[in-house]
């Protein structure tokens, strides 16, 4: 989706949400509105969105032309990426997942289903740690693509998280990637609150 420059003016577009709330106070009314809207989807929206979702990204030209993908394995209560992880690995492409180290994320290979753990804290699953890790000369290449989970994205590429910022943070590490949100239709605002350690996305793909 082509992103576009807010005006100077433009504010948080959310008509039931007093303006006079602090950005803390915005991102957490998201949150809520936007999980709320994730329980209205049925099992076949799901499957649907997930399928488009794979058609479109391997569609999307950085995707197409990366040869390293960051990519994620979906919480229960996101997109479900999955199917296009193991097509991204089955053209050839290298895809690496994320593990939760400390406050930062470590990115490994994605070898295959049955070489993925559950992560302790959360059930998700993840690269063992004897999983090869992303080469630090890759990080640094422009041939590399991150898919990105959020909880809201606006048409301009900002995104909101979860609240820890994980990707924020790791996002510095990948300087000349391409950050690519993806996520559910519901999940395109307007306008999204962020502060000073948001950082935007170049694209969105939503389904």
């Amino acid at each position: 989706m082509p992103l576009r420059t807010p005006t100077a003016t433009e504010g948080f577009v959310f008509p039931e949400i007093p303006l006079t709330m602090t950005i803390s106070e915005l991102k957490k009314e998201l949150r809520r509105k936007v999980r709320r809207l994730k329980t209205q989807l049925s099992p076949v929206q799901r499957a649907e969105a997930a399928k488009v979702l794979a058609d479109k990204a391997l569609a999307n030209p950085d995707v197409a032309s990366a040869e390293n993908v960051l990519s994620f394995w979906p919480m229960p209560d996101e997109i479900d990426i999955v199917s296009l992880n193991l097509a991204l690995r089955n053209m050839g492409k290298n895809v690496y997942l994320p593990i939760m180290v400390g406050d930062d994320l470590q990115f490994r290979l994605f070898r295959g289903v049955d070489e993925l753990i559950p992560d302790p804290d959360f059930g998700i699953l993840q690269p063992s740690v004897d999983a090869p890790l992303l080469p630090p000369e890759v990080a640094l290449t422009d041939n590399l693509v991150i898919l990105t989970p959020g909880i809201a994205f606006a048409p301009d590429g900002r995104r909101l998280g979860r609240g820890k910022g994980f990707y924020d943070r790791s996002f510095s590490d990948f300087p000349k990637a391409k950050r690519i949100g993806v996520g559910f239709s519901c999940q395109l605002f307007p306008d999204v609150p962020t502060d000073e350690g948001d950082v935007p996305l170049d694209s969105i793909i939503l389904c």
